[in-house]
């Protein structure tokens, strides 16, 4: 995935145009099916050297994403397939959101902690028990930041 590509849709999504505004998101619609699109929105957000801006769109899109998109659905034989995001790329998430809750600023870790609450929803404790483990180890070690 091409977080260049991915940074300036973002960074589209915070022009005063609208017609530029809609044409990003319409293009983020289209890439969020990719595989690596939200792992590579989780590094986007993490990424000190970009400007709050884009970082907070970023956090936004991915906060929509998995509250959208987390949970496997059951789909009835005949009916189309709805999308919800990889296990490949839902594993790598929560391998890094807690991080990322750590590592940002205020205003982009409250859009993260709405994406952890949505994945314990669905993940804890069957397929995510290290959460606790890692929560307790930033809790150890306040310096982290």
């Amino acid at each position: 995935m091409d977080a260049r590509n991915l940074i300036e849709l973002l960074e589209a999504t915070t022009n005063p145009d609208p017609v530029n505004i809609s044409q990003a998101e319409e293009r983020l619609h289209q890439m969020k099916k990719i595989i690596e699109f939200a792992p590579t929105l989780l590094r986007i957000v993490m990424q000190n050297d970009l400007g709050i801006p884009i970082r907070l769109a970023g956090s936004i899109y991915l906060k929509n994403l998995i509250t959208s998109n987390w949970q496997d659905r059951e789909v009835e034989a005949g009916a189309p397939v709805i999308y919800s995001i990889h296990e490949q790329d839902r594993a790598i998430i929560r391998e890094n959101i807690v991080e990322a809750i750590v590592l940002t600023p205020e205003i982009v870790r409250s859009q993260l902690a709405q994406c952890v609450n949505h994945i314990i929803k669905y993940d804890f404790p069957g397929r995510w028990t290290q959460i606790v483990d890692k929560i307790n180890i930033y809790l150890q070690n306040p310096d982290v930041t």
